[in-house]
């Protein structure tokens, strides 16, 4: 349910004025897409801090780090939407196997 949000903010102008007009549509698509993407950002900032943070606590283990992992995507999955959504996890997902995850094999 990515859209739903801007389906339902759709639906509530379009019955408020009654008008539907294309560029009104548009609009609200773009603030809806912008305001995704920079959710989207944000999340995947902090989950690069606290991963790195997880990665090179003293002590740490391999099984640690990937629930910390594990509840990182998670948080993600249920709080991003958007069509970046799964493009932005991707890029840390391969971000994070060349970086903060190899750093815990050395």
């Amino acid at each position: 349910m990515e859209f739903a949000r801007f389906e339902v903010v759709y639906a509530c102008i379009l019955f408020n004025n009654n008008k539907g007009g294309q560029s009104e549509k548009d609009d609200i698509k773009s603030d809806a897409f912008r305001e995704a993407y920079l959710q989207c950002s944000n999340t995947i900032q902090n989950m690069e801090k606290e991963l790195r943070s997880a990665c090179h606590a003293p002590g740490t283990k391999v099984d640690s780090v990937f629930k910390v992992f594990d509840e990182l995507l998670s948080i993600y999955e249920a709080t991003c939407h958007g069509p970046e959504k799964w493009r932005k996890v991707v890029m840390f997902l391969q971000q994070s196997l060349e970086g903060s995850l190899l750093d815990i094999s050395k």
